[in-house]
């Protein structure tokens, strides 16, 4: 399952739009194009995510979908708000039922605040009220993604200008 970041970043500097979106357009169209013509039995499905997601496709077989796929990927527009990455990967083990690869494709940018983990998330305060600084979050989400179901395998792509990637905390 493709888990695609569609956040904006407060490190863009350029058009981001047209930088971040076209690329993970690019890469996300070349593997389905990839695997269409290699492995059309391969289930794949895709969301979109960022401070919420979207199930853009739910896994199903390439040569049944790819159509849909497709035109998800067309569809994609950056929106505003930070990548929960936890979120993207949360919901894509859910929607491969804990079965199966996910592979992220993001800047690695952490969320302001401090996203899932942060003092305030989706307008509930927790007891953490010093807030949590982007070392505090790149942590616990090394300590998440070291506890998904073993059934379940991460890969990570990193999307964005040069310098404006911090994806080294998911390697």
């Amino acid at each position: 399952l493709m888990a695609l970041d569609v956040s904006t970043t407060e490190l863009c500097t350029t058009d981001c739009d047209s930088i971040d979106v076209e690329t993970s357009r690019t890469f996300a169209l070349s593997v389905v194009n990839s695997l269409e013509r290699d492995y059309p039995g391969t289930q794949l499905g895709m969301l979109a995510y960022s401070d919420g997601y979207i199930p853009l496709v739910y896994p199903g077989l390439l040569r049944e979908n790819s159509l849909e796929l497709k035109r998800g990927i067309r569809s994609l527009r950056l929106k505003g708000g930070d990548e929960y990455h936890q979120l993207g990967i949360s919901k894509s083990v859910d929607m491969l039922n804990k079965s199966g690869n996910v592979l992220l494709v993001t800047d690695g940018v952490p969320p302001g605040g401090g996203g899932v983990y942060g003092p305030i998330y989706r307008g509930v305060t927790s007891s953490n009220a010093e807030g949590v600084t982007d070392e505090d979050y790149k942590r616990k989400l090394l300590n998440y993604t070291s506890n998904l179901p073993d059934d379940i395998k991460l890969f990570t792509v990193a999307v964005g200008e040069e310098g404006e990637k911090e994806l080294d905390f998911l390697e």
